[in-house]
């Protein structure tokens, strides 16, 4: 019973860190929409396209969490497709520099 209950505070332990650390990176990013980023005549990076099965909100964690990579200071999130009778959603991120 002790070694379950350790290994569960170890799990969301992890867990936890691995919430912080995209919590952290997405604070780096600012997030803003297209018209801004006109306004502000940002030149984009990239554009990636996410999908998960389960929900939007963790599409959309995944998208941040990659823009974190790209060096960039802004980013956009489109949905794509929200689909829950199909268990699809999808996000598109567009990524933006100085």
């Amino acid at each position: 019973m002790k070694t379950k209950y350790l290994l569960f505070s170890l799990v969301l332990s992890a867990s936890l860190l691995g919430a912080g650390s995209v919590v952290a990176a997405a604070n780096s990013l600012q997030k803003i929409n297209y018209s801004e980023a006109q306004e502000m005549n940002l030149t984009k990076v990239a554009q990636k396209t996410f999908l998960s099965n389960l929900d939007l909100d963790l599409a959309e964690k995944d998208a941040v969490e990659w823009a974190s990579t790209q060096n960039a200071s802004y980013y956009s999130v489109y949905t794509v497709e929200r689909s829950p009778k199909r268990d699809r959603y999808r996000v598109s991120i567009v990524v933006y520099s100085n």
